[in-house]
C-alpha cells in the first residue's frame, strides 16, 4: 500500500536527476556502512535471541543495499551483452541468492574454525577460501535440490 501512495513521489524524484540521486543513495550507502562497520562492537545474532548493536546492525544493512542497488545498476549498464566471468558471477548471485542466504554463515563459520586451528586469521584468505567452496556447494543445491527453492527442473 505505501508502495502504490508513493509512486508519484517517487516518478516526482526520479525526473529529477537520476545520477545525482544514485550518487546520493550510494554516497549515504558507503557513509552507512562505515559508520555501522567501525561503530558496531557486538554481533548480532537473531536466530539464537543475541541482538548486540542492533541499529548499528540495520543501518549498515540498510545502507549496504542501497550501495549495492546502485553499483548493480552500474555494473549491468557497464557490463550487459559481454559474455565475461564478472557479468556472469554477478548474474548468477542474483539467481541463486536464495540458495546463498541460508548456507553462508555455516560455510563461513567452519571455513573460519579450520582456518583458526591452523594459524591463518586473514579476512581475505576466509572470503577467498569462502568463495571456492560456497559456490560449487551453492551450485549443486541449486541444480539438484531445486524443488526446494521452488524451482522448476527446466
Amino acid at each position: 500500500m505505501i508502495g502504490d501512495l508513493s509512486k508519484s513521489f517517487e516518478n516526482k524524484i526520479i525526473d529529477v536527476k537520476p545520477r545525482i540521486i544514485d550518487f546520493a543513495v550510494l554516497a549515504f550507502g558507503i557513509i552507512g556502512l562505515w559508520l555501522a562497520m567501525s561503530q558496531n562492537q557486538n554481533t548480532v545474532l537473531v536466530y539464537v535471541n543475541r541482538y548486540g548493536d542492533y541499529e548499528w546492525m540495520l543501518l549498515g544493512a540498510f545502507s549496504g543495499i542501497a550501495a549495492t542497488l546502485v553499483i548493480c545498476k552500474y555494473l549491468y549498464k557497464i557490463l550487459s551483452g559481454r559474455n565475461n566471468l564478472v557479468y556472469n558471477l554477478v548474474m548468477w548471485v542474483g539467481c541463486n541468492s536464495l540458495v546463498l542466504f541460508p548456507v553462508h554463515l555455516e560455510i563461513k563459520n567452519t571455513i573460519g574454525r579450520l582456518l583458526n586451528h591452523y594459524g591463518f586469521s586473514y579476512w581475505w584468505l576466509l572470503f577467498a577460501v569462502m568463495l571456492l567452496v560456497g559456490l560449487p556447494i551453492c551450485n549443486v543445491i541449486a541444480r539438484h535440490l531445486f524443488w526446494a527453492l521452488g524451482r522448476s527442473n527446466k
